[in-house]
């Protein structure tokens, strides 16, 4: 993630806060920048601002967090991404920063758009999704069958996924199970909460490591159910969200959102075999943390059993 800096000039003030970064930041359509200050990504000294129309004052300094491949919108190399592919399905590295399906705006080099470059515009649908910060596997299916045998797979939730992420402060107990029921925020739309009338989240987590500067915690994480955040409400709430959360937690607490789709885990909708598919590990989370390889090597070996 990327940060923007404009202190207000004597001249700009009384300027509405979209007018005064289109002003600034070329490198940005005004639609994106209206989005960007909607979706919570800019700061007028330190507090968040939500509304494009906020008036600024002579000597306001104000910060933008945005992802760099909104602005730049870099081609991803599909190809060196493909983690499984044959004729049913594909999995691929989905990169930080990329989102995973049309935002919006509109198609903005999202990875279902590079998807459909390399297989040439034939058929393919995405199975599930991560959130635009978050890495890692992602599937596709490349025939209707096979996109509607996986999709079964997690409605009933028979698909397992395992995560890595950073979190602010040390979990207590360091290993769990967190369950609660989640809903949309009524207070803001973008965001998810625990609530009586919410439906059933639960994740299962395991402390890898701890560090002392900053206090942070590298997590091991099944995702048992899969509702939109749900890893980053659950963490949130319990008072260590997920590093680089701008909606969450802090936007300036990491490069990026330290959250990572390691792994994933289901039945091949053709052969029936049991697959297993893992994402490599991003030289962030391996520079950030001083972990021994073969304590993040091994995102499956427990059987399927133990994650329920």
């Amino acid at each position: 993630m990327a940060r923007f800096f404009v202190t207000v000039k004597q001249n700009d003030s009384g300027r509405s806060l979209d007018s005064l970064l289109a002003a600034h930041m070329t490198f940005f359509t005004p639609a994106d920048i209206r989005l960007a200050i909607m979706d919570g990504g800019v700061y007028i000294n330190k507090r968040r601002v939500t509304d494009p129309l906020t008036i600024v004052n002579t000597a306001d300094e104000i910060t933008v967090y945005y992802y760099e491949s909104t602005a730049a919108c870099p081609t991803v190399a599909i190809g060196d991404r493909i983690l499984f592919e044959d004729d049913w399905m594909l999995a691929i590295d989905k990169p930080s920063g990329v989102a995973s399906e049309m935002t919006r705006q509109g198609k903005r080099h999202t990875l279902s758009e590079f998807v459909d470059t390399h297989l040439r515009s034939r058929y393919f649908r995405a199975i599930h999704r991560l959130d635009m910060g978050t890495s890692g596997v992602i599937l596709f299916g490349k025939k209707p069958l096979a996109t509607r045998t996986l999709m079964i797979q997690f409605q009933k939730h028979l698909i397992r996924k395992q995560y890595l992420a950073r979190v602010l402060g040390a979990p207590s107990p360091p290993e769990g199970t967190i369950e609660t029921l989640l809903d949309r925020d009524p207070a803001d739309p973008r965001k998810m909460k625990s609530s009586p009338t919410g439906k059933t989240a639960i994740t299962r987590y395991h402390t890898i490591i701890e560090s002392s500067s900053p206090r942070s915690a590298l997590l091991e994480i099944d995702l048992l159910t899969g509702r939109m955040h749900q890893i980053r409400v659950h963490f949130s709430e319990l008072g260590h969200p997920v590093l680089g959360d701008w909606l969450y937690g802090r936007a300036d607490s990491a490069p990026r959102l330290m959250l990572h789709a390691r792994s994933i885990r289901f039945t091949h909708p053709k052969t029936g075999q049991a697959m297993a598919i893992e994402a490599p590990i991003p030289e962030l989370f391996k520079r950030s943390m001083p972990v021994a390889p073969d304590e993040l090597s091994a995102p499956c070996e427990r059987s399927l059993d133990e994650t329920r």
